[in-house]
Order: C-alpha cells, then structure tokens, then sequence
C-alpha cells in the first residue's frame, strides 16, 4: 500500500515537471529560431555592406552589373540581386516578395541607391530550422499581416487552429503563451526589427509521448520494486520459520 500511494505521488510529481518542461522547451526554441532570424538578416546585411563597398570602386555601370551576377551565381539561396534607385521601387519589390512568399534583405548604399537580395524560402527554412530537424513541435513565422514565411512540421489543420488562438494585440520581444490546454503550451514571440512573430506549437501526440513514456517508467519502477520487495519479505519468512 505504501508502494503504490508512493507510486501515485511520484507519478503526479513527474507530470507536474513534464509540463513545466515542455513549457520552458517551447520557450526555448521560441528564442532560439529567433535568434537564428537575427543572424540569417544580420550575416546578410554585412554580405551587402561588403557588396556596396566593393560597387563604390566601379564606376563602370557595365562592371557592376557583371560583378552583380557573379556574386548571385555563387550566393547560396539567392534569387535575384539588384541596385534599386528609388524608394518607391523598392517598396514595389518587397511588396511583390511578400505576396510570393519570399524573403527581402536590403541596406542603403552611400550613394542612396539600394541593394536588395531576394532569398528563396527553402534556403531560409532550412537556416532557421536547421538545429531543429529532429524536433516534433510544429513552428510558424509569420512576416507582417501575419503572412507565413517559413514553418517546420506544417499541417493545414493544425496551423489554422493555431492561428486562432493567436491575440490581435501581442506583446513584444517576450514569450507569451496563448494554449488554454495545460499539457499543450503554445507560444509566440513578435520581434519589432524585422517585424516577425514566431510561434511555437506543442501537438497532443508530443505531450502524450512525453508524459506517457514517464508514466510507463515510473510504474515499471515500482512494479519491479515491490516483486523485488515481496521475494525478499518471501524469503526471510521462509527461512525464518
């Protein structure tokens, strides 16, 4: 009786701690595609500075066009790099980009032109999710108007119920959670620069394993603890009397 009262105890215990741990792994990776964001844009940013300097020495328009070519052959997931003169055209360009799911990185040279890369989506996938391909939870970056840029372990069923459960007035550069299931946390961090919401999803198969697979271990503990208790109790009564 005190085996099994103790089993109930410890069972509840290691729930309690499985969902505090799925909570703090959905943070975790919340933080950590973020990241990954920062340094994809970042890295790319500092790619175009380097291009921009190397432009500011051609003056020959014919050069740099040729010199823009070689670099987006060898550029790995690079569509299309261009000089853009005017505002206006480069808004044109981000606006065609995000309707065609793609992704925009651009900097302002010295001489007010601008040098805008257009990435592949498979490329940028593969970046943010790279350290996460054995991972389950099912993860959404959304682009301004909540447009989806990029996701890992998609499901059409599964993302629209997530959008829904998505505020219209979110809190930035801090995790929030938004799943009114206890065992299922699902997370979101919104970022103001690049504007980017990334939402991290525990499914119900994750949590069942999770808590299932600890569950399994604990009774299998005990079970083995009292065959091993009531063979020694066994055998001390038998030689005892």
């Amino acid at each position: 009786i005190p085996m099994v009262i103790s089993g109930f105890i410890i069972n509840n215990i290691n729930q309690q701690s499985v969902r505090f741990q799925l909570q703090e792994s959905v943070i975790l990776i919340a933080n950590m595609v973020s990241d990954e964001a920062d340094y994809f844009i970042n890295q790319n940013k500092l790619t175009l500075e380097q291009i921009g300097y190397t432009l500011d020495y051609m003056p020959n328009p014919a050069l740099k066009e040729e010199f823009l070519k070689n670099v987006q052959k060898n550029f790995k997931g690079c569509e299309n790099i261009k000089i853009i003169k005017y505002q206006a055209d480069l808004d044109k360009l981000l606006q065609e980009n995000r309707q065609s799911q793609k992704a925009t990185v651009y900097i302002r040279m010295k001489n007010g032109d601008y040098i805008a890369i257009t990435y592949d989506i498979d490329e940028i996938q593969s970046t943010l999710f790279k350290s996460l391909a054995n991972d389950s939870r099912q993860i959404y970056v959304l682009a301004e108007n909540d447009k989806l840029i990029a996701s890992h372990n998609y499901t059409e069923k599964d993302y629209q119920k997530t959008m829904e459960l998505l505020p219209k007035y979110r809190t930035y550069d801090e995790p929030v959670f938004i799943s009114k299931i206890k065992n299922q946390p699902v997370a979101y961090i919104m970022r103001n620069d690049p504007k980017l919401t990334i939402i991290v999803s525990t499914t119900e198969d994750i949590t069942k394993r999770t808590i299932l697979d600890n569950r399994v271990k604990i009774i299998l503990s005990i079970f083995f603890a009292m065959v091993a208790i009531i063979f020694v109790t066994s055998l001390y009564i038998y030689y005892l009397y």
